[in-house]
């Protein structure tokens, strides 16, 4: 599945260059300012961030902080040219994901890019009004139909599963992150309650 992937660069070339990394796999959308960045991310959904640490006036670290607040789910990844500790350390507080210095290994890149960009959860239809109906109209009918704890426990998974992976259109990573178990557990999961896999 093609992803939306934002890059913040303020040098047209190094933009572009993120693009024919990536372009062939995913939708990459470019801006040059954090302004500009943080407009994008407030009208759509990007399932990945890719900074640049040399942005044009505004502290790096502050900027992915108040990207945090606008929306805590997008992974991201910085890149600085800076080859310090105490740089990583600190981009990793505030909320970043992965630290890349250049230069750096292209396929090492692309592979913590495709993992990143699929650990984002779009919640955005799943409401928790939708979960909580769902766990009371269990509950009634566990108990109109007098089950013990172990069978209403049961029915009550089975339900909830169902639910959240309809919901995703039936994909497991989502459903995984969502539930937060990973996807081995949700397929063990599904087994035993005999929803099919």
């Amino acid at each position: 599945m093609r992803k939306n992937i934002l890059v913040v660069n303020n040098k047209n070339g190094i933009r572009n260059s993120y693009e024919r990394i990536l372009g062939d796999d995913h939708q990459v959308v470019k801006t040059s300012s954090s302004k500009e960045a943080l407009n994008k991310v407030s009208k759509k959904n990007f399932h990945l961030l890719i900074i640049d640490i040399d942005l044009p006036n505004i502290e790096s670290l502050n900027f992915l902080r108040t990207l945090r607040k606008l929306d805590a789910r997008i992974p991201v990844i910085m890149i600085s040219a800076v080859n310090k500790v105490e740089m990583a350390v600190e981009a990793m507080k505030s909320g970043t994901n992965n630290y890349f210095t250049k230069p750096f290994n292209i396929n090492e890149f692309k592979e913590t890019v495709e993992e990143l960009s699929n650990k984002y959860i779009d919640t955005s239809n799943i409401l928790p009004l939708d979960i909580e109906i769902v766990i009371n109209k269990v509950k009634e009918e566990m108990l109109a139909k007098g089950a013990d704890l172990r069978e209403a426990g049961k029915n009550f998974e089975k339900k909830l599963l169902k639910t959240v992976l309809e919901k995703v259109d039936g994909n497991r990573t989502i459903a995984a992150n969502f539930l937060g178990v990973d996807n081995k557990v949700l397929s063990r999961e599904m087994a035993v309650l005999g929803l099919s896999t």
